[in-house]
């Protein structure tokens, strides 16, 4: 989660772990940065909203997906301090939308207030244990009314 992603190369990794000896690995990394994001269909941008919206968006693959690349997603509502509240993990990516209060882990219904949604698609390779993650995401202000 950096700005500019790392360059497409080899490289190593070494875990140390206390009281275990070290591991290394190599892995590659190519096509690794999404060059598009996905979008939110609903609510529109800046609506306001009861305490149980709804949020919904495309299926999205990144330009640089690969078929033989798992996917999943996930949904995340933040407060203004960026305090995550609410939250839903999609293991297959196949779902297009989620309720608070329905899906995922936090409250029933959001208190009054200003908020931001997040939807992340993880776009990932294996090399052995080892997940290199693609995610493309993008974000949604909406408000709660009274």
């Amino acid at each position: 989660c950096a700005p500019i992603p790392p360059a497409d190369g080899l490289y190593l990794i070494s875990v140390k772990v206390a009281g275990k000896p070290e591991v290394q690995g190599w892995f590659a990394l190519h096509e690794h940065a999404s060059s598009a994001s996905p979008y939110f269909l609903a609510p529109e941008l800046g609506a306001q909203t009861n305490g149980t919206p709804t949020f919904r968006w495309d299926d999205f693959k990144s330009p640089q997906y690969r078929r033989w690349e798992s996917r999943a997603a996930s949904a995340l509502v933040f407060d203004p301090a960026w305090t995550m509240v609410w939250s839903a993990w999609f293991e297959e990516a196949k779902e297009k939308e989620a309720t608070i209060g329905k899906d995922g882990e936090g409250p029933r219904s959001l208190a009054p207030g200003n908020y931001e949604a997040v939807i992340r698609f993880h776009e990932r390779r294996r090399f052995g244990r080892l997940v290199v993650s693609r995610d493309s995401a993008a974000a949604l202000p909406f408000t709660v009314g009274p």
